[in-house]
């Protein structure tokens, strides 16, 4: 598990990264087995991120959007993982690689805790998506920019590629969403 000196530095780290600070992505674990240990954040986040599921109106039953939101969640993240190892061997930075690995798991907690407000808009005012809808936009956006930083800093390139980078996550996170819908479509 982690130290507790590993868990200040990392939110230390993703508070640094949410304010843009230089320096931020050296406060995460670069090693592999640090990378590894990391996997743990986005199997925390997941479940409570899955919870605005139950809290939306919608004609489908809650346990088939959560079973197939979990899967379009993995195939997602295992998809993004490989396009970013497959671009940093063509660039040469394969070796920040576990950096980059540390990074986007930890930016999960701020990127929750930026979600927190719609669940909690919508556990007071239940089946009222509309306007809470700007706001979970913005932090969209601001979750793809973040991504690009974290790619920025840790593989060491320019704004330009971690933007690129970023929007092929963004890319293949649409697909396999709009995929996943016509899978849920199909099952009701």
């Amino acid at each position: 598990m982690f130290s507790k000196k590993e868990i200040q530095s990392s939110l230390l780290g993703c508070l640094e990264v949410f304010l843009f600070m230089d320096k931020s992505i050296e406060r995460f674990d670069h090693t592999r087995s640090g990378a590894i240990r990391s996997f743990i954040i986005p199997l925390i986040v997941l479940p409570l991120s899955l919870s605005i599921l139950f809290l939306r109106p919608g004609d489908y039953p809650p346990e088939l959007l959560v079973t197939i939101h979990t899967f379009r969640f993995i195939i997602s993240f295992g998809l993004f993982l490989a396009a970013v190892y497959y671009l940093s061997l063509r660039l040469n930075c394969s070796d920040r690689f576990y950096a980059f690995i540390s990074a986007n798991n930890w930016i999960g907690v701020i990127q929750f805790l930026l979600l927190v407000p719609c669940i909690v808009f919508l556990v007071r005012h239940p089946g009222e998506w509309e306007p809470i809808s700007s706001y979970a936009i913005f932090i969209t956006i601001y979750s793809y920019v973040m991504l690009a930083y974290v790619v920025k800093c840790s593989l060491r390139l320019n704004w330009y590629l971690g933007g690129f980078v970023a929007i092929i996550g963004l890319a293949i996170d649409q697909t396999v969403l709009d995929i996943a819908n016509v899978i849920r479509d199909s099952l009701i």
